[in-house]
């Protein structure tokens, strides 16, 4: 191996290491929540309804986050899934291959990030 070559591979060998270890630096008291808004409604049969979902990084401590995924759970004998709108910020994917039994799942990335608290997402139902 060359010269030129042995310091590349030492280099790439520290790199990875330094990655690896940067990585295992644990956050503290930085936290990023995904939620609902809060608010409890009473719907009527056949009434259709939203649910945004939430990226709260108010805690987050000024962190950056590119990517998400989140699951949702919901009760499939009282809601009907309807769809998903995005937001407008990262490109979002939704798994809806569990929604007859009441289970969603939804990816979104976004390669700038964000610091602020936005809306990841609006899901639509219709109550049963």
């Amino acid at each position: 191996m060359s010269p030129v070559r042995h310091r590349l591979h030492r280099f790439a060998a520290g790199l990875l290491f330094a990655v690896l270890s940067a990585s295992a630096v644990p956050c503290g008291s930085q936290t990023i929540t995904v939620r609902s808004d809060s608010a409890r409604r009473v719907v009527a049969p056949s009434a259709k309804f939203a649910v945004p979902m939430l990226l709260d990084l108010s805690a987050a401590g000024g962190q950056s986050l590119a990517s998400v995924t989140t699951g949702v759970t919901f009760g499939a004998t009282r809601l009907t899934f309807d769809s998903v709108k995005t937001a407008g910020f990262g490109s979002l994917t939704t798994n809806t291959t569990g929604a007859a039994s009441g289970s969603l799942t939804l990816s979104l990335f976004d390669g700038a990030g964000t610091t602020t608290s936005q809306t990841m997402a609006t899901l639509w139902f219709t109550a049963s």
